[in-house]
């Protein structure tokens, strides 16, 4: 049964959107067991914060000479029983969403998600209580109603001969200037002018508001964006690693991998949805890109 698009359910949606219009892209929603347009529309949200924090990650690892990277840190010190005696927090997004009191002596697994708290005690507490000093996962934090962040983490195992404590650091890549493409081109650096990847990402834009319909010739996407034909052909693969084409059709099915998993619609509704001129050539597409069939994806998706 589909739900009603209000305020309540879309809470989420309103405080993801306002945290990446802030540039914080280390966000996610909390999925429901709902099958419906909305949790296709949260999915994809999802999805879109994931993929564009990945994108600034290389973009701020590629031009990291530039001096432009901070890596701002969340710090928890626990006790043996792993309960939060002290912590630290640079990054604000967390600061402003959690009281102090829901964290100091309170266990430190109240601050994660459910899927997070099984990897901890699977991945973290087990092994820890072994052999092993330190190791690394991404941990999901609690944050606003709705919202969790996303953090990579390393957490350290201290042993001393009456108890053990545990160091657990979250970090995330963050940049002084808003405006990321704003800086000085490093010469030194075989690299794209700022420009030109401030085109390629207008490029890619643009195919993701159109991927219901047919891909332009690379000459009228030249035209489009005042640039030539060999410019795209080239730059763009050079930034993203496959054709405008190639691009466009992952994307299309990526989307409609969402749309299966996450509604009730119907392949040949997905297929038209998607703008493909019908399910046969969907199908192909999607075979091409996934090596199994459009069908054979919601069977498996159905019994996870």
């Amino acid at each position: 049964m589909e739900r009603e698009f209000t305020k309540a359910n879309l809470q989420g949606v309103y405080r993801m959107l306002f945290e990446l219009a802030k540039g914080n892209l280390a966000f996610k929603i909390e999925r429901s067991s709902h099958h419906d347009e909305l949790e296709g529309l949260i999915a994809l949200l999802n999805m879109t914060a994931e993929k564009l924090h990945k994108n600034r990650n290389q973009f701020l690892w590629f031009n990291r000479q530039n001096g432009i990277v901070v890596i701002k840190t969340l710090s928890f010190l626990l006790n043996q029983e792993c309960e939060v005696v002290h912590y630290c927090c640079e990054i604000e997004s967390f600061e402003n969403s959690t009281r102090s009191d829901d964290i100091l002596d309170k266990p430190f697994v109240n601050l994660l998600t459910t899927k997070s708290r099984a990897a901890w005690k699977k991945k973290i507490l087990e092994p820890l209580k072994q052999e092993q000093t330190f190791t690394i996962l991404p941990l999901n934090y609690k944050s606003y109603d709705h919202l969790n962040l996303n953090l990579h983490s390393v957490i350290t195992r201290i042993p001393y001969p009456d108890a053990v404590i545990y160091i657990v650091t979250s970090c995330l890549l963050d940049i002084k200037k808003d405006d990321v493409f704003n800086f000085r081109e490093n010469t030194t650096m075989n690299k794209l002018s700022h420009w030109d990847q401030q085109l390629f990402h207008e490029i890619e834009e643009y195919i993701i508001d159109h991927l219901q319909e047919p891909l332009k010739p690379v000459y009228e996407l030249a035209s489009l964006f005042n640039t030539n034909e060999h410019k795209i052909k080239t730059g763009f693969k050079e930034i993203f690693g496959v054709t405008p084409f190639q691009y466009h059709r992952e994307q299309r099915i990526e989307l409609s991998k969402i749309l299966i998993a996450n509604t009730d619609l119907s392949l040949k509704d997905i297929a038209r949805k998607m703008g493909f001129t019908s399910y046969p050539q969907f199908s192909q597409h999607f075979k091409n890109y996934t090596e199994m069939s459009p069908r054979d994806f919601k069977k498996r998706i159905q019994k996870s």
